[in-house]
């Protein structure tokens, strides 16, 4: 019944029928966790002006800014037992932007966040 749901909400959507099917990834995730089981990252305000407030509860070694296509425009090295950092961001021209928190070379987190005038 689900998949039958599927299929002519994409045929209402999408307009034809499309052949598609479900992925599922193998293997573990490429991602660390905090001991207790809650990794969180906030970037605050947001949108952002000029500078940004960051938190995170994990123990963050870098914490790098993206922008839509991907490329890292900015990196910020943690120093350890820091739960918190502001950075600042004028530099950075408006749009869409994304924040990724990293430990021991793994992603723990990624935000999107808006850059404004």
């Amino acid at each position: 019944m689900k998949n039958l749901y599927a299929l002519l909400l994409s045929v209402f959507l999408l307009g034809s029928l499309q052949a598609f099917s479900a992925v599922r990834p193998e293997g573990e995730p490429d991602v660390a966790s905090h001991v207790d089981g809650q990794t969180s990252l906030a970037i605050f305000p947001n949108p952002v002006k000029t500078e940004a407030t960051i938190s995170f509860s994990a123990d963050v070694e870098r914490i790098s800014v993206m922008n839509i296509v991907g490329r890292e425009v900015l990196t910020v090295e943690v120093q350890s037992g820091t739960n918190f950092l502001k950075i600042d961001l004028s530099e950075l021209q408006p749009g869409v932007y994304f924040l990724s928190a990293q430990s021991q070379g793994k992603n723990l987190l990624t935000k999107r966040f808006m850059k404004e005038l």
